[in-house]
């Protein structure tokens, strides 16, 4: 299968100018991806190998190129790829944030339990963020340790199953400026929420923010300590 798609992408290659067949290969690329991404990778590199480096396609294959690497588990190969697309405006964002998840991959959650000192200042719209890899046994507790900064303000906290759903948070938490606030909750009670859903999946992602609408700019969080058992 992959000879034969290949051998599809040569031959547009050969009978138009390369800005031409990168175009009109691009839709079959993408829903490809989904596929077989072993295969997607392929037909990427093979594309990017034959543009030039000012091709208009480079940044959306660099960055698709990527978003594969990603998805197969190479995120050092997934890294360079995304790096070299934030050349390009139109794919700047998209690079920059999948830059950002690989790194809250790479310090993800693996065994019980797990220590993590962020220290972390967040503004309006920062998030925070701590996945979860396979491991032995279930996440029975998360304890955060936070203080706001240039008055008292509202923390978010979310979580997110293999499924992709969010688990809604039963209450923001108000983190006072004048000392530090502790709280710990139970993923068990998200689940217990989310039971109308269907049976929710293991915990893949979790993530913190500043949720006050009414906060100022000058008002932050700080994130010192997430304590996983």
């Amino acid at each position: 299968m992959v000879s034969l798609v290949l051998s599809l992408v040569l031959s547009a290659a050969n009978a138009a100018e390369p800005e031409n067949w990168a175009d009109l290969h691009k839709g079959r690329l993408y829903a490809t991806l989904d596929a077989d991404v072993e295969q997607a990778i392929t037909i990427y590199e093979t594309i990017l190998y034959h543009i030039s480096q000012d091709d208009p396609q480079r940044g959306q294959l660099l960055y698709w190129l990527g978003h594969a690497k990603m998805k197969a588990g190479d995120l050092a190969g997934a890294r360079v790829q995304l790096v070299d697309a934030q050349r390009f405006s139109a794919v700047r964002q998209p690079a920059t944030e999948l830059l950002r998840l690989i790194g809250v991959w790479e310090g993800r959650v693996d065994t019980l339990p797990h220590a993590a000192r962020p220290d972390v200042l967040l503004k309006q719209g920062d998030v925070w963020q701590l996945a979860f890899g396979e491991m032995e046994g279930s996440v029975q507790e998360i304890r955060v340790k936070a203080r706001a900064e240039g008055g008292p303000t509202v923390l978010r906290l979310a979580l997110q199953d293999q499924g992709g759903r969010e688990l809604p948070a039963l209450d923001t938490i108000q983190i006072s400026d004048r000392e530090w606030t502790e709280f710990t909750i139970e993923p068990s009670d998200f689940r217990l929420s989310a039971q109308a859903q269907g049976q929710p999946r293991p915990l893949w992602l979790m993530t913190l923010e500043l949720y006050d609408l009414a906060a100022t700019e000058d008002v932050r969080i700080r994130i010192a300590e997430v304590d996983v058992r």
